[in-house]
């Protein structure tokens, strides 16, 4: 016991210095790739602004209310949905809007004696999608919306509305991240009666209320003496 106390008292701070240095230098690290990753967010969404006229909600709340509260079609979608499986949660509200552009193509006569055409060459058009993303009580993530496509010009006509139909649409999405499991690191204090400095078991966090508590817990000595380390802290959003 004496031997491993001598052992760690020569090497335990600089055991700690190391551990310290480690850190900052992996945090640094994560620090640069999410300013990189941020950056090219940022232009490809200018590059995506130069071509579409996209209306992101970003308050889903009131925007999801708002939306609502105008869209027949989304709210029996929605009250259809939660008819199978219980109440949702909306997550993400948008709606999706083009330019208005003329009609084109090879036109075909109206039927002499029929009905007028509703649309003719050079008539503005326009596309509408809104869309709510809603998660359900087992936590899976499904789409409700429908895409609406408009005569703008010489007047305003609707001319198709159309809710997503699942059996004729495909999707991909990124997997979740895996969530945090079990890890391991090195602590260090410095205090007035000496340096100590150990080894660290980080306990998977768990979410109580909300927020996302993590423990971690070793033991360790040097100088100051011998001992268990342990910390509790939380993270919320």
């Amino acid at each position: 016991m004496s031997r491993f106390l001598e052992i760690v008292r020569t090497f335990g701070p600089y055991a700690a210095i190391a551990a310290c240095l480690a850190l900052l230098s992996s945090t640094c690290g994560r620090a640069k790739t999410a300013e990189d990753a941020l950056a090219r967010r940022t232009e490809a969404d200018e590059k995506l602004k130069g071509k579409f006229n996209v209306a992101t909600l970003e308050d889903v709340a009131d925007a999801a209310d708002k939306l609502l509260g105008a869209d027949a079609t989304l709210r029996a979608q929605k009250a259809a949905l939660e008819r199978q499986v219980g109440k949702v949660k909306i997550v993400r509200v948008v709606e999706w809007r083009t330019l208005e552009v003329p009609a084109t193509g090879t036109a075909v006569p109206c039927e002499p004696g029929g009905p007028a055409c509703v649309l003719r060459l050079g008539d503005k058009l326009r596309a509408r999608v809104p869309e709510i993303e809603v998660r359900t009580g087992k936590g899976n993530d499904v789409g409700l919306g429908h895409a609406l496509v408009e005569r703008t010009t010489p007047s305003v006509a609707l001319l198709l509305d159309q809710p997503f139909e699942a059996p004729l649409s495909s999707s991909s999405a990124a997997a979740p991240e895996a969530p945090f499991r079990w890890g391991a690191g090195a602590w260090g204090v410095l205090s007035t009666r000496g340096s100590m400095a150990g080894a660290k078991v980080d306990f998977p966090p768990v979410r109580i209320l909300g927020v996302l508590v993590e423990v971690a817990a070793g033991p360790g000595g040097g100088p100051g003496g011998v001992g268990i380390f342990g910390s509790v802290s939380g993270r919320w959003r």
